[in-house]
């Protein structure tokens, strides 16, 4: 993936069922993302198309898939099943033993893939998640909470 795929993309990831495109995943957050991981994301296409794409990266320790999406008309052709091998590839290359992913669990058929694919789900584990800017999340308020700036200069 290439961060000049980034508008066909985010079409696709918009239009895909299962993936919450965030604020972390404007140009600049993915431009940033796939800087970091390079070469380890993918697209595929088709007719100049984007029909499917993956991010992929890791944190030095453990691996991670995101935005797993294929168009509608292109799914059960294997292309979530390349995206998805291509990734862990990137990640053995890099020494990477473990991958892991956060998916919604709304989908019988989006669970199904993951377990097909070798992924397990830990039910007893929480996620969680907090926005660095101090925003409060997607539930409610945008009230922007302020750092106490004596505190942070401790």
């Amino acid at each position: 993936m290439r961060p000049a795929d980034y508008s066909q993309v985010l079409r696709l990831w918009k239009a895909a069922a299962g993936v919450h495109v965030g604020v972390a995943d404007d140009r600049a957050g993915v431009g940033r993302y796939l800087r970091r991981n390079r070469g380890m994301s993918f697209v595929a296409v088709r007719g100049g198309e984007v029909v499917g794409a993956i991010l992929c990266g890791h944190d030095g320790r453990r691996g991670y898939l995101h935005h797993l999406a294929v168009g509608r008309l292109f799914r059960k052709m294997g292309i979530g099943k390349m995206l998805v091998g291509r990734g862990l590839t990137a990640l053995r290359d890099c020494g990477l033993a473990r991958c892991e992913i956060l998916a919604i669990n709304d989908d019988p058929g989006r669970i199904a893939f993951w377990k097909k694919a070798g992924f397990r789900a830990y039910p007893d584990v929480l996620f969680m998640a907090i926005d660095s800017r101090g925003r409060r999340g997607r539930a409610g308020r945008k009230k922007v909470y302020r750092r106490n700036r004596k505190r942070t200069q401790q």
